[in-house]
């Protein structure tokens, strides 16, 4: 797939369960796409430890927050080696701001 660096076009790529997926191919768009599905917590988010690791009922929330930044973290320093500093500061902003977005109109 080839990627583009920054094509910022309108909110063509919405979540919709009924209709397939039209992934993204810029890092802008994939960066809002990502926001998404971390705010409701689906794929690849929704899956935080094997199902042989035993954490307490009480602290399943921490460790599933811990390593759901640990993939986010993972994902920026990839963007930051693919593409630079800059661009991965701008799609971690992209991503937080889709994630708060989602946030808002689910509460």
């Amino acid at each position: 797939m080839s990627w583009k660096f920054w094509a910022k076009e309108k909110d063509r790529h919405q979540l919709n369960p009924a209709k397939e997926i039209d992934l993204p191919t810029d890092l802008y768009a994939f960066s809002v796409f990502a926001g998404a599905l971390f705010a409701r917590n689906v794929v690849p988010f929704d899956d935080w430890r094997a199902p042989t690791v035993d954490v307490p009922t009480h602290l399943n929330s921490v460790f599933q927050r811990v390593a759901q930044g640990f993939q986010v973290w993972a994902w920026a320093v990839l963007v930051s080696e693919k593409y630079g500093t800059q661009a991965s500061r701008l799609a971690l902003d992209a991503f937080c701001l889709q994630a708060a977005r989602e946030r808002n109109r689910n509460a």
